[in-house]
């Protein structure tokens, strides 16, 4: 089946050819301004298969970067293991559809790299007299975001029309945006023995202005009264109010948001988060980030966490390599809710913890 990213130049390729050939039929062959009027269509006819390429390129590194991703994950949650250098191998996997260096194909890729592209495009060209060469010298994949990728191509595009022996070359830089969302996350899947399973879905967030800068996470206590003192577990607690002004006995609770802008307290804090309180899930687990408020909008119930900002996690990428190592500030991490773990494998918890924190401490 034909993919949707050859449609475009295949459509310049047919349009324009059957231009030239209504064209070649209705004048006389031998004049000089048929030749002219010829020649002028066959090099369009390269020039538009030229930007059609472009255009495909782009797109197809965009479809491609998604699928090896894809591909990728499932061959490791499969196998039970991580690639070495995870984006060296979504870079093979793009082009080539394999892992390894070679050793292995990715069922996954077949006919979805970026080298089958190529090859189908050229072959379609040269049906029209076109000859094409279509090299891709360099692919860099990078982290762009905590829940994006950056697949960047260096392209070498040249087009020649053999009979009339007129040619076009670029050399451009594509680059492509490739999100990482409701991918299965592999670390804790493989991490788990396949017990876990979490999908990448960035939280919902809401905003304050003051902050302490702090990273703490705890169970939404959201109350106006002003004697905190009989509050229980307050240092696994997150104090949502109105304000702090007035209040006693709240200094034990991990962490305070308020809607008001209150003067700086003991416990970390984020101040003038417009309507907390009725945007804040009571008892629900989460996290607060600097400014950021990060919800996960679950409580005591064995739902699927989202994930959220960390910035000593591991990002995708590390993820992809198994580690629990932070990568550049980009790193991210979700809850695992502990009894739903088999007997086994539930230690030192009753409720929600981090994650690849858990998995990694409970098998060193």
């Amino acid at each position: 089946m034909m993919k949707k990213g050859f449609v475009y130049t295949m459509f310049t390729i047919v349009a324009v050819s059957s231009i030239f050939l209504v064209l070649a039929l209705n004048m006389d062959k031998t004049s000089t301004h048929t030749t002219k009027i010829i020649e002028k269509i066959r090099a369009d006819e390269v020039h538009y298969l030229v930007e059609g390429i472009e255009k495909d390129i782009k797109r197809s590194g965009e479809i491609s970067g998604r699928r090896a991703l894809l591909a990728l994950i499932n061959w490791e949650i499969s196998n039970g293991e991580f690639v070495n250098v995870a984006n060296e191998s979504v870079k093979e996997a793009i082009i080539n559809g394999t892992i390894n260096n070679g050793n292995e194909n990715l069922t996954l890729m077949e006919n979805n790299t970026i080298s089958d592209w190529m090859q189908t495009l050229e072959t379609l060209a040269k049906k029209r007299g076109l000859k094409t060469t279509i090299l891709i010298p360099n692919t860099t994949v990078s982290m762009e975001s905590p829940y994006t990728l950056r697949v960047s191509t260096n392209a070498h595009i040249q087009a020649q029309d053999e009979i009339i022996e007129v040619s076009y070359k670029r050399n451009t830089t594509y680059s492509n945006i490739v999100s990482v969302d409701n991918l299965e996350d592999p670390f804790i899947t493989v991490k788990s023995y396949g017990y876990a399973k979490q999908n990448f879905i960035e939280c919902e967030k809401i905003t304050g202005i003051a902050n302490s800068g702090d990273w703490v996470y705890g169970f939404a206590y959201i109350t106006d009264e002003n004697n905190l003192l009989n509050v229980t577990d307050k240092a696994d607690k997150v104090l949502i109010t109105g304000t702090v002004a007035g209040k006693s006995n709240f200094n034990g609770f991990a962490g305070i948001v308020t809607e008001q802008n209150d003067a700086p307290t003991a416990p970390p804090y984020v101040f003038n988060v417009t309507n907390a309180k009725n945007i804040i899930l009571n008892n629900s687990i989460m996290v607060i980030d600097n400014e950021t408020v990060w919800l996960t909008n679950i409580t005591t119930q064995p739902n699927a966490s989202c994930y959220f900002n960390k910035r000593d996690a591991p990002s995708f990428l590390s993820r992809l390599e198994g580690k629990n190592n932070t990568d550049n500030d980009l790193g991210i991490a979700a809850f695992i809710h502990v009894p739903s773990l088999p007997v086994e494998m539930q230690s030192g918890s009753d409720t929600y913890v981090i994650g690849y924190e858990y998995f990694e401490g409970l098998f060193d």
